[in-house]
């Protein structure tokens, strides 16, 4: 089986046909991670296709150094800032990374799934400044080394540990502060070890 890198090559150089095996193998990843943060399913189809898009348009960028993967999300993290600055109406250089997503509005209509305990999650997740939010994602469920997500951010991978280690105890006072009882709360953390093998398991 061709490795991402090797698909990413042949797509650059007009291959169809391995553009479109590429994109199945991350359609679903790059769904997550948009469908998390932006407010409905049009949205989240557009980012999808920007980001491949962009993936294209920066293909000289991309000297396989690091995997296709973590060059795949710091596209997408930079279509992400880009898309929430529009929505606030925020200057090009504006840093979006200390507001949470919520401040956005109600949650999408992409996550309504039927647990609670994964609802409660995805409140949680959006509840974090974005900087928190998306490093945890990127780790818990993209599977990213911290030197990948260092990568994808473009910071120094000392600061993504910082945002690791205190995005994690935000997230467990998000959690601590939503549940309605310290039995949903206890199930709430079990559920996301639950969804984390999930989507790994998706993944491979």
């Amino acid at each position: 089986m061709a490795s991402d890198e090797e698909l990413f090559a042949a797509w650059a150089r007009g291959d169809r046909v391995a553009g479109g095996e590429l994109v199945d193998r991350y359609l679903g990843a790059l769904q997550r991670f948009f469908s998390g943060k932006v407010a409905n399913v049009a949205d989240a189809e557009d980012l999808v296709g920007d980001a491949l898009e962009g993936c294209i348009k920066a293909r000289d960028k991309f000297r396989g150094d690091a995997r296709f993967k973590t060059f795949l999300f710091s596209i997408a993290h930079y279509t992400l800032c880009g898309y929430l600055r529009r929505k606030r109406r925020l200057p090009p250089t504006a840093d979006v990374q200390q507001t949470s997503v919520a401040d956005l509005g109600p949650g999408p209509r992409t996550l309504l799934v039927e647990k609670r305990e994964r609802r409660l999650l995805v409140q949680a997740l959006r509840s974090l400044p974005l900087m928190y939010q998306v490093a945890l994602e990127l780790k818990h469920f993209e599977g990213l080394s911290r030197s990948e997500i260092a990568a994808v951010l473009d910071l120094p991978e000392g600061t993504v540990a910082t945002r690791l280690r205190v995005g994690a105890q935000r997230l467990d006072e998000a959690l601590n502060a939503l549940a309605e009882s310290p039995e949903l709360l206890r199930s709430t953390q079990t559920e996301l070890e639950q969804w984390i093998r999930e989507i790994r398991d998706r993944s491979e």
